[in-house]
């Protein structure tokens, strides 16, 4: 079959979205934990078609092969797409064999061995490098647990950002995420007083949200996405503001505008 017949199931459809923006991000990982990954075994004639089972061990199943960057195990998001990319690379018959596996324990087994990961390579969805701390947040669920969805810190000095200094790599992605979701009402973001930065660089960005209803699950993604464009660990974080709070809202919109307002949400009165 080739590339162009291939139906795109929703890791396929996920991996050309994140291609596109790090906003789908947490799109990608839920569809990464489910279903099935397929990967390349070395070729045994007398195991071919048998069922592959895991154990305790075992020397690895998976077939490693090189790049310019070094040694990586590819993986695949459907049989279909595994001979996809066998066909594209002109490998030889019968010196690999295809096995496919529950999601969650390749990416459990592939995490726990640190073995660089690519998904799709050589596939009409593009590729994606699978960091080794996201395949085992995704194998043990960790990477779907919501965050506390508290204020901003009381102890923290915020400073005013002019719209010409914003952080344009980080607010892309941000922005392409919340306007999916009617939940975010508006988005301020302020800088970090130096006197409460951690050696090294701690916080420097502090998103301020009105988010209502509260969701979560969708401020988990938020978080998702806004850790993955950040250059380092600290460099950014979120609280949401109480929206019960009216008057505190009207001061926060009079002190500064959003970066971001819903289509469909004014301003409190008086503002």
């Amino acid at each position: 079959m080739s590339s162009t017949n291939i139906p795109f199931n929703e890791l396929d459809l996920s991996i050309k979205a994140l291609g596109r923006s790090q906003s789908a991000l947490p799109r990608f990982m839920r569809a990464l934990s489910v279903g099935e990954l397929w990967f390349l075994t070395p070729y045994h004639p007398e195991i071919e078609g048998a069922a592959m089972e895991v154990e305790a061990g075992m020397r690895s199943p998976f077939v490693e092969l090189e790049d310019g960057k070094g040694i990586f195990v590819p993986v695949f998001s459907s049989a279909e797409r595994l001979d996809e990319a066998v066909l594209a690379a002109k490998v030889p018959p019968k010196t690999y064999s295809a096995a496919g596996m529950e999601s969650v324990l390749v990416l459990e087994l592939l995490a726990k061995m640190n073995l660089r990961t690519v998904l799709n390579r050589n596939c009409a969805t593009g590729e994606v490098e699978l960091p080794c701390n996201l395949m085992s947040d995704v194998a043990d669920g960790s990477a779907f647990q919501a965050p506390p969805m508290d204020g901003p810190s009381q102890q923290k000095t915020l400073t005013l950002i002019e719209p010409a200094d914003y952080p344009t790599d980080l607010l892309q992605p941000i922005f392409e995420f919340v306007r999916q979701h009617r939940n975010f009402r508006a988005l301020w973001i302020f800088h970090h007083g130096e006197e409460n930065r951690a050696p090294g660089g701690g916080l420097h960005y502090q998103f301020v949200l009105h988010m209502e209803p509260r969701d979560p699950a969708i401020y988990h993604d938020f978080q998702v996405v806004l850790a993955s464009t950040c250059k380092h660990p600290n460099e950014a974080g979120s609280g949401c503001v109480d929206e019960t709070d009216g008057n505190y809202l009207a001061a926060l919109w009079k002190l500064v505008k959003p970066f971001y307002v819903a289509v469909d949400h004014r301003p409190p009165p008086g503002v």
